[in-house]
């Protein structure tokens, strides 16, 4: 979970021209405090000083997403959601709160609102791999094996060769009944990972997949 630390955004210091510049240098301060505890993890105090900053700046996105974040680190997914929806409604190009908001309603399992929400992250971000990787996982969740493939692919391309995107790639095909497809992906894996955990279960899953591509 990364948020940039320290810099206030231009939109959260036009907000702050209401006030003296005794109370704006202090909001500035708590920011950077705020921004510091959440690098930290130290998540209950960045909340509260996070929510100190946006009493006073209600544009303030980035304090938003960060109070977001540390309720998410802490558990509280109703805190959680309610923060980045108001960051998003503050700034909607602002893709890394799209998929962490994504994440949260994932985790709370709301799977369709996941969804729509990755899919907008990406729409703004298209060449992101966490989005991609996060929109893959989601479309298996929900069934829709052909995006989740697409996604994942995605992420090799971006990333490379990844062990576990393989395997996720070679349980979509197998869901899709596209065992010979499968197989090629799991023959993949094995070639890279010859040395691989759990070497007896995939050996068995690559017997069954010859079979039934036979």
């Amino acid at each position: 979970m990364n948020e940039s630390a320290g810099h206030v955004p231009e939109s959260a210091s036009s907000a702050l021209q209401g006030l003296t510049e005794e109370v704006r240098a202090k909001v500035r301060l708590l920011y950077q405090v705020g921004s510091k505890c959440f690098s930290r993890r130290e998540y209950p105090r960045a909340i509260e000083i996070l929510e100190n900053v946006v009493f006073f700046n209600r544009d303030n996105y980035r304090a938003f997403s960060m109070l977001g974040l540390a309720h998410m680190g802490t558990g509280d997914l109703d805190h959680a959601v309610l923060y980045l929806e108001r960051c998003v409604e503050i700034e909607p190009m602002y893709s890394k709160a799209w998929n962490q908001l994504g994440n949260v309603y994932r985790r709370r399992g709301e799977l369709f609102r996941a969804v729509h929400v990755f899919e907008k992250a990406q729409a703004l971000d298209p060449e992101n791999v966490d989005i991609a990787y996060n929109l893959g996982i989601t479309y298996f969740e929900t069934l829709e094996y052909e995006k989740a493939i697409e996604n994942y692919k995605k992420v090799l391309e971006q990333e490379g060769i990844r062990g576990e995107v393989l395997l996720d790639i070679v349980t979509c095909f197998y869901r899709l009944e596209e065992y010979d497809k499968a197989l090629k992906y799991l023959r993949r894996y094995n070639e890279l990972y010859p040395e691989a955990k759990d070497q007896t279960r995939l050996m068995a899953v690559r017997k069954l997949l010859i079979s039934l591509a036979n």
